[in-house]
């Protein structure tokens, strides 16, 4: 703690998660499979040396028709495959994401829903509020920001990202502010560019001090199998564990 002029002002707790993909499993700070919303079937996630950002293994993740099956709310059943990095405390706190992605060239291209990550807010009650959906549709490589100040999920921004080229590592950062007021913000670097920013609330006042990222395959469902590679996983709000990696 910090003291100043007597009295007492909390510091933020420093958390740092990394998952390399060098290990047998998945590091620890993941949930199960059977647990939290981002969820996967048995074998649905491996460690693999078929490709690598990295080191010389990453992880891999295999979504296939039914698997995890949900009622969307919307007319439609979803499907996913996600690894869930557990509720953090993070409001009025900066927080990084950082991971890389490969799609392989037999990836299925078609018009469906697919997000291959996404921050959520937790509630008291009921289904969790998404601050942001990183999506990959029809070769469409886009970002879509919800509006945290409305009762009702609506889109506060929808941007283009740049080509998502497949058997290729991409690189993503994330940086977000998470806050109840307009001094919130989201930017977002691909490859070491920055291709995104928002400016506005990204917590609501009615969700709890819980924010958690997931990163996989959530879509609607759909008949062709899809796998998808991750490698170097790190989230953090310490300024000098992202300068560090």
């Amino acid at each position: 703690m910090i003291v100043l002029s007597g009295c007492v002002e909390k510091t933020n707790p420093k958390i740092t998660l990394i998952d390399d993909f060098e290990g047998d499993q998945l590091a620890d700070f993941w949930r199960p499979g059977d647990k939290g919303s981002g969820r996967y079937e048995q074998g649905a996630v491996s460690i693999t040396d078929q490709f690598h950002r990295s080191g010389n293994r990453c992880v891999k993740l295999v979504l296939k028709e039914g698997y995890i099956r949900q009622d969307g709310g919307d007319g439609n059943f979803t499907e996913r495959t996600e690894l869930d990095s557990r509720k953090q405390s993070f409001l009025d706190q900066k927080v990084w994401y950082k991971f890389s992605v490969l799609v392989p060239d037999d990836f299925p291209i078609v018009d469906n829903r697919l997000i291959i990550s996404q921050v959520k807010q937790a509630v008291l009650f009921g289904n969790p509020l998404q601050l942001f959906a990183h999506r990959f549709r029809n070769g469409q490589h886009y970002l879509t920001i919800y509006d945290m100040a409305k009762d009702k999920k609506e889109e506060a921004a929808r941007i283009s990202l740049p080509k998502l080229t497949q058997e290729k590592w991409h690189d993503f950062l994330f940086q977000i502010y998470y806050s109840e007021t307009e001094n919130g913000y989201i930017h977002m670097w691909m490859d070491g560019e920055k291709v995104a920013s928002f400016c506005g609330p990204t917590a609501s006042e009615k969700g709890r001090n819980q924010f958690y990222h997931k990163i996989g395959m959530y879509r609607d469902q759909w008949p062709e199998p899809m796998t998808i590679y991750f490698d170097d996983y790190l989230m953090t709000n310490d300024t000098l564990s992202i300068a560090n990696n």
